[in-house]
């Protein structure tokens, strides 16, 4: 793993501009103008070092097995404007009862950014990190790419009204209207209304029995609707890129396609949501909380979406409609509250679950959309996106251990498999198919197919936090937890198998004296007498390494459920009568770990992990992944 992180070195230096300035003016009683405004320069240098080692190295690279570099540079810049009008009607009103409150305003924000690329191949092999990074010119230069994206313009005119009566009944509304350059002129601008009201039961006259253990009581609904422009700007217009070569034209240089084609017809992606809330506080604030009830209907998803026979890869389109249901609790309990000492408890939990209620007219994506990619394209299509199932499904075979002796008659110095045993041949590779290969589990009709073996999404999520302090020591504790998710350990599936390479390390459970083997270790000659390949490989329960393809089975997918210590923070006041002689109000050390400790079973590194995001679609897979660090601070908090 440390040679996979130095053969895999990155190095990014960013620097961020920011200036921001406001100018309030109440214009007359109770009305406010409020103009602000703000630049941010963005700039970043980032070069990516690929080792002999790497996949890039032995695979990709047009001098193969020879150290590479991609050298990036990025520039982003970013205008906004923000003006509102705010009215507060209390001199109309003139009645406590009654609270009227108007805003209005507009919004612009302007950005534009390039992005240079340039790969660098062929550096001497023993290149590291630095030594290419340091002398870029000893390499052979592949290509360079200058990209200029479109302008993203984003116009916003907003108004938002808030009635109040008595502290009791409370009503508002707000609307939106946004124009996006990203959309044609026909589907540029989208229109997003959002109302709420709420009941503070506790406020009522009868309600005043209960005041002696209840402090509020609040029940709140409200539906609204927010628009997503979230893609890469230019997907109007057809882009052409400059490629290198002597074999198409007379020229160096020629103009083809993209790799993305173009679409007119691009408009906002709405979400609709519905929430009812209650808010709850009692005995004095011992006990408060909320409990939220919601639905979620996305239409018009923006999905870069696979087509094939066009001399296209993809496009982005509006398919389909996803809807989420879910709840939460949150809690609040100050257990103990003393003037020396205190404990207090507070945490939530989420039960949430997805579905795709439209794709379009489409029954299933499947394709480069629902591929993760890596192992290349040997797996296919690892993931399940189907109208009526939620997403982050997984795909893949059902593993039924491996071949035994048992399953096949030796005829002829061939392997031949006996009648009613599943042929996994074309699945794992035909010269593999012998007593120790990977056994996959066939349908009720003899037939190997894929199913859904697992699914991302946790079936409960959430967090606690512990805070206590005693005289002048304060101590705090925050966790994390994760239940019922799935981990796709692509890694389980990589290294238990010598696909395309010979000299690698396995996990410990491809040790020698656990996995099946064809080879006499004294000898060294490949052993086919059925007798004794039975005995050399008793005791054994692991299949062999050799295989063709890489293959995804419910054997690679784990519960990643997990209970995490975020952070824990222990500090230290010093009371105030020895610092106040040096003029100090207050003098606090503190030191805070993070990450301390991750409770789970799952046999990787880390169980929330999400490593091959190209896609929305391919959540949860665990390939390559470092471990997060354990982190401390040590700092101090000084008051004048």
């Amino acid at each position: 793993p440390l040679l996979s992180v130095a053969d895999n070195d990155s190095r990014k230096i960013r620097n961020t501009w920011t200036a921001n300035a406001a100018f309030n003016w109440e214009i007359i009683d109770n009305l406010r103008l409020k103009i602000d405004g703000g630049i941010e320069d963005y700039r970043q240098d980032e070069e990516r070092f690929y080792g002999i080692t790497t996949y890039y190295a032995g695979n990709t690279s047009k001098y193969p097995n020879t150290p590479s570099n991609l050298h990036t540079e990025a520039a982003r810049r970013k205008l906004r404007n923000t003006n509102t009008l705010n009215y507060d009607f209390a001199n109309v009103l003139k009645n406590d009862d009654h609270s009227l409150n108007l805003l209005i305003g507009e919004e612009l924000t302007w950005t534009k950014s390039n992005k240079l690329t340039s790969m660098i191949e062929n550096f001497p092999t023993f290149y590291d990190a630095p030594m290419a990074w340091n002398f870029l010119s000893s390499g052979t230069a592949l290509y360079t790419s200058n990209y200029y994206s479109p302008n993203d313009v984003l116009l916003s005119f907003f108004a938002r009204v808030n009635y109040d009566y008595k502290h009791r009944y409370s009503i508002g509304a707000t609307f939106r209207a946004d124009g996006s350059s990203k959309f044609g002129k026909s589907n540029r601008w989208g229109y997003f209304p959002s109302a709420a009201a709420s009941w503070t039961i506790s406020n009522e006259e009868w309600m005043k029995g209960a005041s002696s253990w209840l402090d509020q009581l609040k029940i709140r609904y409200s539906f609204g609707t927010a628009g997503n422009n979230n893609i890469p700007s230019g997907q109007l217009n057809k882009e052409f890129s400059a490629n290198a070569s002597a074999w198409i034209s007379s020229n160096d240089t020629y103009w083809s396609a993209g790799k993305i084609l173009n679409n007119p017809d691009l408009k906002w992606e709405t979400t609709y949501t519905h929430n009812i809330g209650l808010d709850f506080s009692f005995l004095k604030g011992r006990i408060s909380g909320s409990i939220e009830i919601y639905q979620n209907d996305t239409k018009d998803l923006l999905i870069l979406f696979p087509i094939s026979g066009t001399g296209y890869d993809s496009q982005y389109r509006n398919i389909g409609s996803t809807r989420n249901r879910g709840a939460e609790l949150s809690l609040t309990m100050p257990i103990i509250q003393k003037k020396d000492y205190g404990l207090s408890i507070s945490g939530n939990i989420s039960y949430n679950r997805n579905r795709i209620t439209s794709l379009g007219g489409l029954e299933a994506i499947t394709g480069r959309t629902v591929q993760s990619y890596w192992a290349s394209t040997e797996i296919g299509d690892d993931y399940r996106v189907e109208v009526g199932q939620p997403l982050g499904n997984m795909y893949g075979y059902i593993c039924d251990g491996r071949y035994e002796v048992s399953d096949f008659d030796y005829v002829n110095e061939k392997w031949v498999l006996k009648e009613g045993v599943a042929d996994a041949s074309a699945i794992i590779g035909s010269s593999y198919l012998r007593p120790g290969a990977l056994k996959l589990k066939a349908d009720e009709d003899g037939v190997i197919r894929k199913h859904v073996i697992g699914n991302a999404t946790p079936d409960f999520q959430g967090g606690f936090a512990l805070n206590a302090y005693i005289k002048g020591i304060d101590i705090s504790a925050n966790f994390t937890y994760m239940i019922g998710n799935d981990v796709y350990n692509a890694n389980k599936v990589e290294f238990t198998s010598s696909r395309k390479f010979y000299n690698r390390n396995l996990l410990e459970c491809m040790d020698v004296d656990k996995r099946w083997t064809n080879i006499n270790w004294e000898t060294g000659e490949l052993v086919n007498d059925p007798e004794q390949l039975a005995a050399m490989n008793a005791g054994t329960t692991m299949w062999s390494p050799c295989i063709g393809n890489a293959v995804f089975t419910d054997w690679a997918v784990e519960d990643g459920s997990f209970l995490r210590m975020q952070s824990a923070t222990i500090g230290y006041t010093l009371p105030e009568k020895l610092t106040e002689k040096a003029f100090i109000r207050k003098l606090r050390f503190y030191v805070t770990g993070t990450n301390l400790f991750c409770l789970t079973k799952y046999s990787g590194y880390d169980p929330e992990v999400d490593t091959r995001r190209a896609t929305p679609l391919t959540p949860g897979v665990d390939y390559s992944a470092y471990p997060k660090s354990i982190g401390c601070v040590f700092g101090l908090n000084l008051t004048f």
